[in-house]
């Protein structure tokens, strides 16, 4: 493990360094502000494992087994569980779940070895960490090639650092999978662009060779729609919202209400490039909204949760403003409309 600052980061990712953005306010769990350590950002990146795709591939992530489950029948004798399996440890031998005996295990080792194998395979140079929690697995190898990133026209100091999420689960609740990831160095948030740079999500049914080819086809795939990327946040830029607008967008967008209450609250202190927090484009709520997902209090330890909200926020990109706006609305009347007590039948 090698903690580096946030300038060492941006140095790996091929970036200058030179350039000092502000940082966002963290929102404590009492919607207080605190203050950020300029040092800090967000996920626990500083917090390095590997710097190329041959230290990626000398990590050694936890494996797992498909075990029998066995019951007592009524003569006390032991008796196996048929049409189910338990998935335990292949050390400790914990149980972390149960899952149907068709149920095929890919352990978290093919995903490291297909990242690796489809970075080398595109020219991408890699760094990055992972994460390991109870079966589930999230990597992210951050791409040291500054042509790979995404210059902004009107913001050329500050790059969107781009890299690739990559995923599993041994508990069979999800498929692994992976998508491009964005960080950008005004606040370090970590933005989520499947829907519109590139995804892919498999089946537990498929070897490393076939998962690093998707992986490869994503990271080529990329390189030509990041040229539309541009032409999104452009059109974002070009109209801005009133306050309940932005609070229906985040509505729309499914997001929960102490969320949007605290987005919407502290705007300004999440994103200080909002001159007037009654009138917001797309891409300033976006901004805002990041910053609290990445540095609300306790962030740091909530990476799944990050990468659902982020997955959430990462829609305002590729859906229509308006359609966002009327469907809030609904979504809004529709919650509130539920906290009405019912009133009492009168008795005669």
């Amino acid at each position: 493990m090698v903690t580096v600052t946030r300038e060492q980061f941006l140095r790996l990712a091929g970036v200058d360094a030179d350039y000092h953005p502000y940082t966002p306010s963290s929102i404590g769990r009492n919607n207080s502000i605190i203050k950020n350590n300029k040092r800090t950002f967000a996920t626990n990146m500083r917090n390095l494992e590997f710097i190329d795709s041959n230290e990626l591939r000398r990590l050694r992530p936890q494996a797992f087994q498909r075990k029998p489950i066995f019951f007592k029948d009524d003569d006390g004798n032991d008796r196996e569980f048929s049409g189910y399996k338990c998935i335990v440890g292949a050390k400790k031998m914990d149980s972390i779940a149960i899952v149907s005996d068709k149920y095929k295990v890919i352990q978290h080792r093919v995903m490291i070895d297909a990242m690796s194998d489809a970075a080398d395979d595109c020219g991408v140079r890699i760094f990055g960490k992972t994460f390991e929690k109870g079966g589930r697995f999230t990597g992210y190898a951050w791409f040291s090639n500054s042509g790979h990133h995404i210059y902004l026209d009107d913001e050329r100091h500050d790059p969107m650092i781009l890299g690739f999420r990559f995923y599993n689960s041994c508990l069979g609740d999800c498929v692994l999978g992976g998508e491009i990831v964005g960080i950008r160095m005004v606040c370090q948030n970590v933005g989520v662009y499947g829907d519109i740079l590139g995804q892919m999500n498999l089946r537990h049914f498929k070897g490393v060779n076939y998962v690093s080819d998707k992986i490869s086809d994503v990271l080529k795939s990329y390189i030509l729609r990041k040229e539309h990327f541009n032409d999104v946040i452009h059109n974002m830029k070009g109209e801005t919202f009133e306050k309940e607008d932005q609070e229906n967008i985040l509505w729309g967008l499914r997001f929960d209400p102490m969320t949007i209450e605290r987005v919407m609250t502290n705007i300004g202190s999440l994103n200080p490039e909002i001159v007037n927090p009654k009138q917001v484009n797309l891409f300033e709520l976006y901004n805002a909204t990041t910053a609290y997902i990445s540095y609300r209090s306790g962030s740091d330890s909530q990476i799944l949760r990050n990468n659902e909200l982020s997955s959430k926020i990462s829609k305002i990109f590729t859906m229509n403003a308006s359609e966002l706006i009327d469907r809030g609305a609904q979504e809004k009347k529709n919650y509130y409309d539920s906290l009405e007590p019912e009133a009492p039948e009168l008795v005669v």
